[in-house]
């Protein structure tokens, strides 16, 4: 049966494309040699585009073995053909790295590539779909919006979709359906055994990169239960950022919405607006304080030079920018973080440090 199935698929018609020489010298033109995996899946890759039947093919290789350049390269030999390219990430962060690296490759050979996602405006995206609509744009990259009704191509040849089990199945066909039989090139750095990834993708065939660029460390895929999250967090990841290192955490989205983009913008607003409230009263208190401290300090000039009543004074001036300071940042937040903010406001600005002695005998429950 699933030979019967893969094989009605192999024997779709499809487009013939042909091999140029020009993509040699985009090749030639990288900053790094292809390793042997890259030239073998790419090779794979281009012999399917070359047939006359339509390419449906999966690349797996991990995070970092260069996936990205062979669908780059497959995606130049289809418009050095006369056909454009399409390119679909799940996410618009991917799709800008995407077309940050193409453009980098490919516009010194005259290919023209164009970005399509959510956040463009809407002046932005019909500029875009004209361009597409009259072959004016070579590739475009984008995430779900390539597949709206509205993105007609002039003459789609390859379709690449990067994480593709991010997509359902529909999303992906439905940007197949964008062109007359279009090749379809689907890349995952999910591992997956060869004969799962029959019996998942039986109507595809793949190829593997298994072999890591020169120079490039081996990546370290760890699974925890989330009972663990803690254990992670004040373990592993303190660990990280005491080596000075830098930690970042993906929270998944399953689909992205009008309501979601809403919420973050209302809550971007929100934490602008306490930061400007707390950049004002900070300010307050400094100007407050500088008051103050010229104030006290006017009574020390006065005061006889006598050690013990200059000691004095200057505990009273620490007393009185103490007070000011809590007065205005709050007795709610505990010792340590004024003692920190006052450090901040205080010390930097040249006040004494008995400042901060005084203020935790302030402080100091009875």
């Amino acid at each position: 049966g699933l030979f019967y199935f893969k094989s009605g698929i192999d024997n779709s018609e499809g487009i013939k494309f042909e091999k140029k020489e020009k993509l040699n010298d985009i090749i030639k033109s990288l900053p790094f040699n292809l390793t042997n995996a890259q030239s073998r899946a790419l090779n794979e890759v281009i012999d399917d585009m070359v047939s006359e039947n339509m390419m449906n093919r999966l690349v797996q290789g991990d995070v970092g073995s260069g996936k990205t350049i062979v669908a780059v390269l497959v995606l130049a030999l289809s418009v050095l053909n006369g056909y454009q390219g399409a390119l679909m990430a799940p996410t618009e962060i991917l799709a800008r790295q995407h077309y940050e690296s193409l453009t980098q490759t490919l516009a010194p050979f005259d290919i023209n590539i164009d970005l399509l996602v959510g956040s463009l405006t809407k002046k932005q995206k019909e500029k875009v779909l004209e361009k597409i609509k009259n072959h004016e744009t070579d590739i475009l990259i984008g995430t779900h919006a390539l597949i709206e009704d509205n993105v007609e191509f002039d003459n789609l040849g390859v379709v690449v979709t990067d994480e593709q089990h991010r997509f359902g199945v529909r999303q992906r066909a439905k940007l197949s359906t964008k062109g007359n039989n279009p090749d379809i090139l689907v890349m995952t750095a999910t591992p997956i055994p060869r004969t799962l990834a029959l019996i998942l993708y039986g109507d595809l065939d793949i190829s593997i990169i298994d072999e890591l660029p020169p120079g490039r460390q081996p990546i370290d895929t760890r699974a925890f239960e989330s009972k663990k999250r803690d254990f992670i967090y004040s373990n592993f990841v303190r660990d990280e950022i005491e080596k000075g290192r830098q930690v970042y955490i993906v929270c998944s989205l399953v689909e992205e919405s009008e309501a979601i983009e809403a919420k973050a913008a209302e809550v971007k607003a929100a934490a602008s607006a306490v930061e400007a409230k707390a950049t004002e009263k900070l300010a307050n208190v400094k100007e407050t304080v500088k008051e103050t401290t010229e104030a006290v300090k006017e009574e020390v000039k006065k005061a006889p030079k006598k050690k013990a009543t200059r000691k004095a004074a200057a505990k009273k001036q620490s007393e009185s920018e103490t007070e000011v300071f809590v007065e205005y940042y709050g007795q709610q937040s505990s010792v340590e973080e004024i003692t920190n903010k006052v450090k901040e406001v205080f010390v930097s600005e040249g006040h004494r440090v008995s400042t901060i002695k005084s203020l935790k005998l302030y402080l100091k429950p009875e």
